[in-house]
């Protein structure tokens, strides 16, 4: 096999994956557009009111939880979020894996550091000299929740 033949089959390779790769994604937008407009149609309690007091209230609610300095006060917010998206007939697994497998994945690994890095009051002592401290703790805290509200 030439160097040119090669190259042209690497290409071909690289391009039949470039392709397949688009059309999965392509698949998975059509199925969350499917699933979201499925919701949209169900009979419940959000379903029922005007877009626009849906914006100003989503607005509200993250202003509210972006300016809170209490997690008990963010996890109420989150709550009540999820009872008005039980209310709206929101499937409530489907709910919880949407909000929190992103959050623990994505919001997680840039929180960890600041378990680690964060001066404070020691809370946990680990193996090689590595401690949590109770600010950290708090900090990465506040962040997992915000981002799951």
């Amino acid at each position: 096999m030439s160097l040119s033949t090669a190259t042209q089959h690497l290409r071909r390779h690289a391009r039949s994956g470039f392709i397949e790769r688009t059309l999965v994604d392509i698949n998975n937008a059509l199925e969350q557009s499917v699933f979201a407009e499925k919701l949209a149609r169900r009979k419940g309690l959000l379903q029922g009111i005007d877009a626009r007091v849906k914006v100003i209230a989503l607005i509200l609610f993250l202003l509210a939880v972006n300016l809170s300095h209490s997690l008990l006060v963010i996890a109420g917010l989150y709550f009540g979020a999820l009872i008005l998206a039980v209310l709206s007939r929101v499937p409530f697994w489907a709910y919880l894996k949407r909000t929190w497998a992103f959050t623990l994945i994505f919001t997680g690994i840039i929180a960890l550091p600041a378990l680690l890095i964060t001066p404070g009051p020691a809370w946990v002592h680990l193996p090689l000299g590595v401690i949590i401290t109770q600010t950290g703790a708090r900090t990465a805290l506040f962040l997992l929740f915000r981002a799951g509200a």
